[in-house]
């Protein structure tokens, strides 16, 4: 898709139109019982002579949803669908707007139909081929520019209106679950920003959002309109492909751009974005950097340091060294091919004994134990 579907359709110059009428409306975030007063005004006021709704200026997400705006459509002060409706936009469920056969679904947001506030129980992610679209939350507004790829988190209150004929704002929804068997499963062991943004958007850290700026990335633009193609002709195999096109998105998002990734704001942590490259540093040079070389590397104290480390693993800068040691020490015994005292040369220890000993304490068993423990 891309540019390729940058032009506006007649049914988004219509909103356009109707959305210039109602500055009531495009100069707020609506809730979703103010978005259905507006849409049932735009039925009242258009859609008498409309045969369907495909005639109605309005976009409906699911099948659920469809039925109640036709029934909005033929009578706009039918009380009980009207009510309906807005329950659908205020609290969006994988139930009713990921399809069945489906773990995730997808779409374009239609331009000039007003973004209300929701919540969803699915993750969404947003991605920004061109222009640029907000994303509003209850703190804060993220704006999505050429490139931006946004991740937001299940049960959080948001909009995305987009009012731009030059901008465009894909969308795809993913069921929690998936999310966790597919794409979290898939991230390497031991990688400090991956496991912290997913803690982060797991509900354990209170994040709302997980933002990457990928720019001008063509293998990324090229990924989302191949989804938008299997969705689509939606065949014998869509779902398991879109899985796994899905899947090489979020891992090459992660791999290529995860040190300059941005996170919400929580009432007890402020992301920074150098703390992105502060992770990376101390995950590539944990076997030999101390606390004092990682805070002469970015100009901060090392009482800094130790609050950033604090904050994202709620642990100590020694606890943190230790673990990713003592996981890399098990990863390394594993592989069967090489001697005790080369793995506690690799994870910076300068003698065999003093390796033992961490790794006993750690594990509970020496590490020729760990290595020769029995399968059953």
């Amino acid at each position: 898709m891309g540019r390729s579907d940058l032009a506006m359709t007649p049914l988004e110059k219509g909103l356009k139109l109707l959305l210039e009428q109602r500055p009531d409306i495009k100069t707020k975030i609506p809730t979703a019982e103010e978005l259905t007063a507006y849409i049932s005004w735009m039925a009242a006021e258009y859609g008498a002579n409309s045969p369907s709704l495909e005639s109605l200026p309005v976009y409906i997400g699911d099948e659920t949803q469809s039925k109640l705006a036709e029934r909005v459509l033929k009578n706009p002060t039918d009380k009980q669908a009207l009510e309906q409706l807005a329950t659908g936009y205020g609290k969006q469920s994988e139930r009713r707007y990921i399809l069945q056969s489906h773990d995730i679904s997808l779409g374009r947001m239609l331009r000039y139909m007003p973004g209300q506030w929701h919540t969803s129980d699915y993750f969404e992610i947003y991605y920004a081929p061109c222009g640029e679209c907000p994303i509003h939350f209850e703190n804060e507004v993220v704006t999505l520019a050429r490139g931006a790829v946004l991740i937001t988190a299940p049960n959080v209150l948001h909009a995305s209106p987009c009012y731009a004929d030059d901008a465009i704002l894909h969308y795809f929804m993913v069921r929690a679950s998936t999310f966790e068997q597919v794409f979290w499963s898939q991230l390497p062991e031991g990688s400090l920003l991956a496991s912290f943004f997913r803690k982060s958007l797991s509900g354990e850290g209170g994040a709302s959002w997980l933002f990457f700026d990928t720019e001008e990335d063509n293998e990324l633009l090229e990924l989302t309109d191949r989804m938008h193609r299997e969705f689509r002709e939606a065949g014998s195999y869509s779902p398991q492909l879109l899985n796994t096109l899905m899947t090489e998105f979020f891992i090459l998002t992660l791999k290529r751009y995860e040190s300059s990734a941005r996170l919400s704001r929580t009432e007890e942590f402020y992301w920074k974005h150098e703390y992105s490259a502060i992770l990376s540093y101390i995950q590539q040079h944990f076997t030999e950097a101390g606390i004092e070389d990682v805070a002469q590397e970015f100009h901060y104290s090392t009482r800094q340091i130790s609050r950033v480390v604090k904050s994202c693993f709620d642990l100590s800068y020694a606890q943190l060294v230790l673990k990713l040691k003592m996981e890399k020490a098990s990863a390394l015994l594993t592989q069967g091919d090489i001697s005790v005292t080369e793995v506690g040369e690799l994870v910076g220890y300068a003698d065999t004994s003093s390796f033992c000993r961490a790794f006993s304490r750690y594990y509970g068993t020496t590490p020729r134990a760990h290595v020769e423990r029995p399968v059953f």
